[in-house]
């Protein structure tokens, strides 16, 4: 026997499967009657996404900006997960200061969002009447348990 579990049930879920069975043979003569039960639980399965709902933003020289970080757990079990800025060194030897509200996106529910913010400082030196764009990139993954 199979059972099909739809996708996206929670983790959290349990089931309970009961087959029964009847048999008789064609003289009545004896009669065959069969249960069994199996629990069925899901497992688990771990999916994220790392989103900022404003990801560009045109800001002047020295001038502070903070962004919204959005951590979005699309598996089917609760999970936390670690968070950082990937090119940090990169950004610093730029004049740039770039600093998360939280290094951690802790027990955040299935199909659930969690929310942090990041704050991102300039370089104080420009070149006049040039656009320059500088990408930052925010790293996440699953907090180490």
């Amino acid at each position: 026997m199979t059972v099909a579990v739809p996708v996206a049930t929670s983790a959290n879920q349990v089931g309970l499967v009961t087959v029964e069975a009847d048999a008789m043979s064609n003289t009545n003569a004896f009669r065959v009657r069969s249960i069994a039960q199996a629990l069925i639980t899901v497992a688990p399965y771990y999916v994220f996404y790392i989103n900022s709902p404003m990801p560009f933003k045109e800001i002047t020289p020295a001038k502070t900006v903070v962004f919204d970080v959005e951590i979005d757990n699309w598996g089917n079990s609760e999970d936390s997960y670690e968070i950082s800025i990937q090119n940090q060194e990169e950004l610093a030897q730029k004049g740039w200061t770039v600093s998360l509200s939280t290094s951690t996106a802790m027990r955040v529910g299935a199909m659930q969002a969690k929310y942090l913010k990041m704050t991102v400082q300039p370089a104080f030196t420009s070149t006049f009447y040039k656009t320059e764009s500088t990408v930052i990139f925010v790293q996440a993954g699953p907090w180490a348990r």
